[in-house]
């Protein structure tokens, strides 16, 4: 593979030929609001970035930590503000064993809307995908409308959020902090915080 840059003089005198790659970078003078998460284990993507959450946190909110998780090294390549990159290598194994993270819970992003977040969009994601089939159903395909409440029964009354409650009210039901966060945040249904 062969690179020629092209000087500004030359763009109106160089021809482009068939099965040419260009590639037209983009000039940035800040810092983006994004984390960007990369990796074989949990959620990769771009989350925003939050001033002041810790790479745990950030690492629980993308689901990164489970029993495949390499935690000797996590890879963190920093944008500083020069716009050089600096490379940071972090034993997360000595995080989780920090007795001073031990026995935390999730109270901010959308934990501070609601207690789960995540079942309010699994049921939201069931009622729209009832609305996008309701077209094309025919005789008995209504019956697939049930399945929102179906899934919101199962999560409210069953398997979800009593077994979830249950084991964080025995996990921290003493913690001020968490009894306070209780009494503040909605159970399922969103709520802008305080």
């Amino acid at each position: 593979m062969k690179v020629f840059d092209v000087q500004s003089d030359d763009f109106d005198s160089e021809f482009i030929n068939n099965g040419d790659e260009l590639v037209v970078n983009h000039i940035s003078n800040k810092l983006s609001n994004v984390i960007t998460v990369k990796g074989n284990i949990g959620v990769s993507g771009e989350y925003e970035f939050k001033k002041g959450e810790k790479l745990l946190e950030l690492l629980e909110r993308a689901k990164c930590i489970s029993q495949k998780t390499f935690l000797e090294k996590v890879y963190v390549v920093r944008l500083n503000e020069d716009r050089t990159k600096s490379h940071l290598s972090i034993n997360l194994e000595k995080v989780l064993d920090d007795p001073n993270n031990k026995d935390k819970f999730i109270s901010h992003g959308l934990w501070a809307w609601s207690r789960h977040p995540n079942y309010f969009g699994e049921i939201l994601l069931w009622i729209g995908i009832a609305i996008i089939a309701f077209p094309i159903f025919k005789n008995w395909d209504y019956l697939a409308l049930i399945s929102p409440f179906f899934i919101y029964y199962l999560l409210v009354n069953v398997s979800g959020i009593p077994m979830l409650e249950k084991a964080a009210d025995k996990k921290w039901g003493t913690n001020e902090d968490y009894i306070s966060y209780k009494d503040r945040t909605n159970i399922l249904f969103l709520k802008k915080p305080d």
